[in-house]
């Protein structure tokens, strides 16, 4: 959901899944639920964004990577997936993917399933392009449990991925029988006539389909009673929008950042939903849904306001405020949880399957803080909540849906934790039993490593039921921890996991980088240990950079260093050190001549056990300075005039004065004469080449002359110097030649 939020969810909202597979740790914690509930494992299934139950009792996940995975009644995870989306048809970067499922409620007479999922529609999947759009589209799920790809119906398509982030995504019917879709803003205005994250007024648009609530039918065609047809309507099922000042025939509702989850109500008679719309920096919300309302975002996130500018001056009429909403950093309303900034999952608690305390409750999950709530559904604007379930940990129920268990039903919830699981919160009075404990053994080789190593990690677990858990019951994660952020690196099920230790990602990332290591145990039951962590420490070095003459820049991996210089490496890590020839500001020419080590002007260090120095020689050329007899060149314009407050004059420079219009560089005199009054004078980069900058000469009142030496790089082509009085009265200009190198 963004910040990009990637790496400032503790602070701000979330950019879902990039957070979800990037920046939060996940492996689980035991988490705390009400007495007489039960945590425990369905199935493990990495990257799971949603799922569907079928009416036969089959569990359809879909996995952000492309794939459909069918759950059989039994609770068998089938080896081979329903359907997989290729490389050429999906994008699976930022929060892209397979995003979302739902179930025909005539399914057991038309097998038909419908997904979400982002189309890599151009050939490239790079953010900040056109490139990326979503569609929903319609499949057939037979019995085999294969699904044919040629039984594609697309219903809806183009809507815009523009920033890779904000999709929604979510799929579910009403029991009008109509199908509802989620869309988000994508994080950045495609248009290009707003900005990203709070200024990003993309949902405004009526004219497209993103930032909005869609609703249509099973074939794609728009319900007599949606809100928006007729004059100054169209289409939009096709490229994603319609002409500006139209509006699109499939909205339902709008103004909606990233309306990530929504849940229908099991216990109305007609069609209710609630959706939960992750907010930017400030509040997250539960909306009511109703036809043709406006939600207010971006001109408010939740009651509070975002913005006065643009399309939100002045404020729109008629926007809806949210059921529920709470305030990033502080505790959610009615309890003592703080810390949750980005809304997931949501569902309606249906009647009679908990005890009667749960009737008429809606759940609602929160990424952040790992917790879920319930609070009142019964109508009306909601103060506060009551905790449900706390201590989930980071990127877990992310999705909640209720589904059958047994004689009753359960709440089943996906997570990114222990390498991705589906997992079930169900209701047994007789209470849960204990969970396992967990422990890492120490490793042999101590706790830092090289790359390219070769790391074994081993672990074990007892149960106070079952005794000894077996090594099947072992989950290990292992994540790359990298500033703030922290990705999944390696994950696994046994007595212990064993990789190869990474090199870090750049130069930055060597002086802040490690591993995580997580193991969970989980018995018989599906209960899960603690969390146990043991991080691994890279061994770093330091690498000690010079250059002859000082002050050249030097590369190491591509990125730019200018010597003398010390970087962070590690043991193992191979560097590209590179002595590239250059000019120097002040003008002279280098040529690579040696490094200390003998080798090449680009070659490959490997980091040993040790700090490292290395030091390059460069050769001075083509840079011999000539000088010239003093020449004064004319003012272009008056010649040596005075310069009045603020104006600007050109003074020729190149194939003056016997300098050669091939001189690279030129050496002047810049001279203020009897300046009327305090100020400055000033060399303006505006006709010289990139990297040039910008000389002042400053003088006080009464000083009848001020002078400075200044060395201009690669003067235009043009062949003229710039000079500018920023003074408060006019001033006398003139500059001489002196010399130039070449």
């Amino acid at each position: 959901m963004d910040h990009c939020r990637s790496l400032r969810a503790a602070s701000q909202g979330l950019s879902l899944f990039v957070l979800l597979a990037a920046s939060a740790r996940v492996a689980r914690t035991q988490p705390v639920v009400p007495s007489g509930f039960v945590d425990g494992l369905v199935v493990s299934v990495p990257g799971p964004t949603s799922m569907a139950f079928t009416p036969d009792g089959r569990l359809l996940v879909t996995r952000q990577s492309g794939s459909l995975r069918v759950v059989t009644a039994a609770g068998a995870l089938l080896a081979t997936p329903a359907l997989t989306l290729s490389a050429s048809q999906i994008c699976t970067n930022s929060e892209r993917g397979l995003l979302g499922v739902a179930v025909d409620p005539d399914f057991a007479t038309n097998r038909s399933v419908f997904l979400f999922y982002t189309r890599n529609a151009t050939g490239s999947c790079a953010t900040g392009i056109d490139g990326a759009r979503n569609r929903v589209s319609r499949f057939v799920l037979p019995d085999t449990n294969v699904i044919d790809p040629g039984s594609e119906v697309v219903l809806v398509d183009g809507i815009r991925s523009f920033g890779g982030n904000h999709n929604a995504g979510d799929l579910r019917f009403g029991r009008d029988g109509y199908l509802y879709v989620s869309t988000g803003d994508g994080g950045t205005d495609w248009a290009g006539d707003s900005e990203s994250g709070g200024a990003n007024d993309a949902s405004r648009d009526e004219f497209e389909l993103g930032g909005k609530i869609l609703r249509v039918t099973r074939d794609g065609g728009i319900p007599a009673t949606n809100p928006f047809q007729g004059a100054g309507t169209a289409r939009c099922n096709l490229t994603g929008g319609t002409t500006p000042g139209s509006r699109c025939q499939e909205t339902y509702a709008w103004g909606f950042r990233n309306p990530f989850r929504f849940a229908t109500d099991p216990n109305a008679a007609g069609t209710r939903i609630f959706v939960n719309d992750v907010g930017q920096n400030v509040r997250e919300e539960v909306d009511e849904l109703a036809a043709g309302i406006d939600y207010g975002w971006n001109c408010r996130e939740g009651t509070r306001v975002n913005s006065t500018t643009g399309r939100c001056s002045p404020a729109p009429g008629g926007m809806r405020d949210p059921l529920f909403e709470y305030e990033h950093g502080a505790a959610v309303p009615g309890t003592s949880i703080s810390g949750c900034n980005s809304i997931t999952g949501g569902a309606f608690v249906p009647n009679g399957v908990w005890p009667a305390a749960y009737d008429g409750t809606y759940l609602l999950a929160d990424y952040i803080c790992g917790a879920i709530f319930r609070i009142p559904a019964g109508g009306g604007l909601v103060s506060s909540a009551t905790p449900f379930v706390s201590n989930l940990g980071g990127s877990s129920a992310t999705s909640l849906l209720f589904g059958p268990y047994g004689a009753t039903q359960a709440l089943y919830y996906t997570t990114y934790a222990a390498g991705g699981q589906v997992r079930r919160l169900s209701y047994s009075p007789d209470g849960p039993n204990a969970p396992p404990v967990a422990a890492i053994d120490p490793p042999a080789g101590g706790t830092s490593f090289a790359v390219g190593e070769t790391v074994t990690i081993t672990g074990a677990a007892a149960d106070p039921e079952d005794g000894s858990v077996p090594p099947a019951g072992l989950h290990w994660t292992v994540l790359l921890h990298h500033g703030t952020q922290t990705v999944p690196f390696q994950s696994g099920t046994g007595a212990g996991i064993q990789f190869i230790a990474p090199a870090p990602a750049d130069l930055l990332a060597a002086t802040n980088s490690f591993l995580e290591v997580h193991l969970q145990a989980q018995d018989s039951a599906g209960l899960l240990s603690a969390d146990v962590r043991l991080d691994l420490l890279p061994r770093k070095r330091n690498v000690s950079l010079s250059t002859d003459p000082a002050g050249a820049r030097l590369t190491v991996n591509g990125e730019g260093v200018t010597a003398p210089s010390t970087v962070v490496s590690w043991e193992g890590w191979d560097l590209a050190l590179g002595a590239p020839g250059q000019v120097l500001p002040d003008g002279r020419k280098l040529a690579f001549s040696a490094w200390s080590d003998g080798g090449a002007a680009t070659h490959v260090v490997t980091t040993p056990a040790a700090d490292l120095s290395r030091s390059a020689t460069f050769a001075l050329s083509g840079s011999a300075f000539h000088a010239v007899t003093p020449c004064r060149v004319a003012d272009t314009r008056s010649s040596g005039g005075a310069l009045a407050a603020l104006e600007t004059r050109a003074f020729a420079v190149a194939g003056a004065c016997g300098v050669p219009a091939a001189a690279y560089s030129v050496v002047l005199n810049v001279t203020a004469v009897t300046p009327s009054a305090p100020g400055s004078l000033s060399v303006f980069p505006g006709h010289l080449a990139a990297g040039s900058g910008t000389s002042t000469v400053s003088f006080p009142a009464g000083r009848t002359r001020a002078s400075a030496t200044v060395m201009l790089l690669s003067v235009d082509g043009d062949g003229t110097l710039k000079v500018a009085n920023g003074s408060a009265g006019p001033v006398d200009v003139v500059v001489d030649v002196s010399g130039f190198f070449e």
